[in-house]
């Protein structure tokens, strides 16, 4: 593990015994090497996602239907409050 990492074997041994977690710059390299998700790896910083709320395709998730326009105050021109 150090060698795929990059780190001396101190390093991999005070993650193991200090309860520490395998840096999140090797997860990917981990899990290429080894064929453990990174979910198992690191899932606070991969999460399994919910198929249910996750986009098709990976995109990025949008909100559902239109966004409503923000009511502008009255007596205010909208293009001098954009550029204020």
């Amino acid at each position: 593990m150090a060698r795929l990492c990059g780190v001396a074997q101190p390093s991999v041994f005070k993650w193991l015994t200090r309860g520490k977690v395998l840096p999140a710059e090797f997860v990917l390299k981990v899990e290429a090497a080894t064929g453990v998700s990174r979910h198992d790896l690191r899932p606070d910083i991969y999460p399994i996602e919910d198929p249910r709320t996750s986009p098709p395709h990976g995109g990025t998730p949008t909100p559902e239907g239109p966004s409503e326009p923000q009511p502008q105050p009255s007596g205010v021109d909208p293009i001098e409050s954009a550029r204020a």
